[in-house]
């Protein structure tokens, strides 16, 4: 999630905009060379269609997450899509749905849709993901909706503190119901594993510390401030390469769990601050 015009490799216009994507100078180069999966043709055509499809009531496209780090992985990461367009009405809805599907039967999670008001008023619901777009994204149309946005601290806490949380309760669920068969296992924290880093980089933040760009670094810098392992997790990490591989042990699976919560119980104490 970075501005867009150092990272960029290649561009193409679509109706007079700049829009930009490729993988020079982005994320970590070991990850970049293990990338099976260029997305960039497809995000290309698919903010073509949006243009073409919404015209002056399509305000802003932006790329950001995995695919904007340069540490994407087919079939595991998501393409995420930030649109903001001024007509959420049914109508308005409707006008796009072709178009959405498509890209939802190619294997690409749904775009956020805000219009630019909503979008204007939600940096306190989402400082986790707006603090992420502000270090690296790419806008592909219109303006940038995150430039100059400030993040609360305390709202950031809070969000990190609730989504951990919650995300512990789902991996615990997820738990039980894998009754510790390793491929169950390895695919549920698979799925965990982008927004465990997401709330790796908030923790950084809310201790004022640097935020690397490349994920594996992240985790190491957390964890160390955490005083906690962080192998469990990166061999998730390291498993999104070639994802039908990981098969952790109960004991790596405890590793993961343990992380998750040295880091929840960490940013509750920043709250007593």
């Amino acid at each position: 999630m970075e501005a867009w015009g150092g990272a960029a490799s290649a561009a193409s216009a679509v109706g007079g905009v700049s829009v930009v994507v490729g993988w020079e100078g982005v994320g970590d180069p070991e990850e970049r060379n293990a990338m099976s999966w260029n997305p960039e043709a497809e995000i290309a055509d698919f903010v073509r269609g949006l243009s073409d499809t919404y015209g002056g009531d399509l305000a802003s496209v932006v790329l950001h997450g995995s695919v904007a780090r340069g540490d994407a992985q087919h079939d595991v990461s998501d393409v995420n899509l930030l649109v903001l367009v001024r007509d959420v009405s049914p109508d308005g809805l409707i006008r796009g749905s072709d178009l959405v599907r498509h890209w939802h039967e190619s294997g690409h999670g749904a775009p956020l849709l805000f219009t630019p008001s909503e979008w204007a008023r939600a940096i306190d619901v989402f400082p986790v993901e707006i603090a992420d777009m502000a270090d690296t994204r790419r806008v592909l149309y219109g303006d940038d909706p995150v430039e100059g946005r400030q993040v609360s601290l305390r709202h950031l806490r809070l969000q990190t503190e609730r989504e951990l949380r919650g995300r512990l309760v789902v991996l615990r669920e997820g738990m039980v119901l894998a009754g510790g068969r390793p491929d169950e296992l390895g695919r549920l924290l698979l799925v965990a594993a982008p927004a465990v880093a997401a709330y790796m980089r908030a923790l950084l933040r809310l201790l004022r510390s640097e935020v690397p760009n490349d994920t594996s670094a992240v985790v190491r810098a957390a964890a160390d401030r955490l005083d906690a392992d962080p192998e469990p997790f990166l061999d998730v990490w390291r498993a999104r390469r070639a994802p039908g591989s990981l098969r952790p042990t109960l004991s790596q699976t405890a590793g993961v769990f343990d992380l998750l919560l040295a880091t929840a119980n960490h940013v509750d104490t920043l709250g007593e601050r």
